[in-house]
This record gives C-alpha cells, sequence and structure tokens, in this order.
C-alpha cells in the first residue's frame, strides 16, 4: 500500500468520568503538553537535558505527528501521548536502530508512538466506570486506541522499557518486540515493539471483553465539523 502525503487524520474528542480525551489542535495546548513531557523526561527521568521555556520539544513534533491528551476537570493536561505519522521516519528508525532486527514495514496502517506520560500526581488516580475501575495511563491508551480506530490504523509501534512492555502484556496488550532487548546508557532495559489493535480485539474478546468494551464505548463523544 502506498503511503499518501497530506492525508487528513480525524481528530478525537471525548469525555469519560470528568475527564477529557482529545486530539492537541491549538498551540496552548501543546505547550502545555510540552512542559508536561519536560516535567517527566527533563525533571523526574533525567533522559532529556533541560531545554528552553521548560518545553520539551524534539525534531519529531513537527507536522507529521499528531499529539493526544487527557485533560483534568479543571483543564489541566494530565497525560499525553505523541503519534508519529507513517509519512516519516519513526524515532525508533533514526535514534534507536539497534532495537530494530528487521526494517518496519510502514503502511498507512502503522504508526509510532513515543513521549507518552502521566503527570505524577495522577498517575494512581482510579476513574471508576460501569466497566471497571481504570487508571488515568489507561484511559490515554483508550484515545490511542480511538483515534486508531477513527482513522484505520492498525499497528502501533514503540521503543519502551521491558518492565512496562510486561505490565502492558498482563494489562490485555499483545506487544510483539522487533528485535533485542538493549541496556540504554541511563540502566534502561529498552526494547522495540509493535501492537497490532485486530489482535487486540481478538484477544480481549475471551480475556478481556469488560476492558475491549470499555476501549469501544465513546462517552460523551464530540463529532467534529
Amino acid at each position: 500500500m502506498q503511503i499518501e502525503k497530506g492525508s487528513r487524520y480525524l481528530p478525537i474528542d471525548f469525555w469519560e468520568c470528568g475527564f477529557r480525551v482529545k486530539t492537541l489542535t491549538v498551540q496552548a495546548e501543546k505547550l502545555d503538553a510540552y512542559r508536561l513531557r519536560h516535567k517527566i523526561f527533563v525533571d523526574e527521568l533525567s533522559w532529556v537535558k533541560p531545554q528552553k521555556n521548560d518545553l520539551e520539544i524534539d525534531v519529531f513534533d513537527d507536522k507529521q505527528m499528531v499529539p493526544l491528551g487527557v485533560f483534568d476537570s479543571a483543564n489541566r493536561i494530565i497525560a499525553h501521548v505523541r503519534i508519529t505519522l507513517p509519512q516519516r521516519s519513526f524515532m525508533m528508525e533514526e535514534e534507536f536502530p539497534e532495537l530494530i532486527d528487521t526494517p518496519i514495514c510502514k503502511m498507512n496502517t502503522t504508526v509510532e508512538v513515543s513521549r507518552v506520560c502521566t503527570e505524577m500526581a495522577s498517575r494512581k488516580t482510579k476513574i471508576i466506570t460501569p466497566y471497571g475501575n481504570m487508571d488515568i495511563s489507561l484511559l490515554l491508551y483508550k484515545g490511542l486506541y480511538c483515534w486508531c480506530c477513527s482513522n484505520r490504523i492498525n499497528d502501533v509501534c514503540m521503543v519502551i522499557e521491558n518492565k512496562l512492555l510486561r505490565l502492558l502484556k498482563i494489562s490485555g496488550f499483545p506487544c510483539r518486540k522487533l528485535g533485542k532487548i538493549v541496556i540504554m546508557p541511563d540502566g534502561v532495559s529498552a526494547v522495540a515493539a509493535k501492537v497490532s489493535w485486530r489482535e487486540f480485539a481478538m484477544l480481549n474478546r475471551k480475556n478481556h471483553p469488560l476492558l475491549l468494551a470499555w476501549f469501544n464505548n465513546r462517552v460523551g463523544e464530540r463529532i467534529a465539523a
């Protein structure tokens, strides 16, 4: 399948238990996301050097990316993920080629996610849904799933800590490694992985039916004009 340049990607925007999950469409929202990223990836984890104005921005924050965010009742962004579109090189291809055993088969249905983060104060927050109590981080992944479904995206690539990869698998995400585990200079065990949403649906119809039902239910959705 040919990758079409200039394709229009549909935004998402829905409410869940007082939280809003949406595509970041205005500059003020994006700046708040960069500040959140700075707090986590610079101040907390020291994975990135301090940057001007406390905004964590890199070369992948260009026109070929889509940012998503979770906002609390005070309209503060508390969780964020960056989606890199298939029209450009992925971060794992440029920054972490040692994690990939074979070239990624990039199609219109493939994206990469990076800068996945939740503010420290909200990480233990639970949202009470008809399908069970869910973490804010799962709400962020639900937003990613909804965006992918809206835009016919099936495969999501990522570079992730190996321990988080195991947690995702336990939670119901069928993560397939794209290469070997590599110990990074800071001691983190990193691995490149891919999630197929088709496999996610097939797996969780049996193993986690409430999770799948929740992911497919967009409460308070706003339809884009």
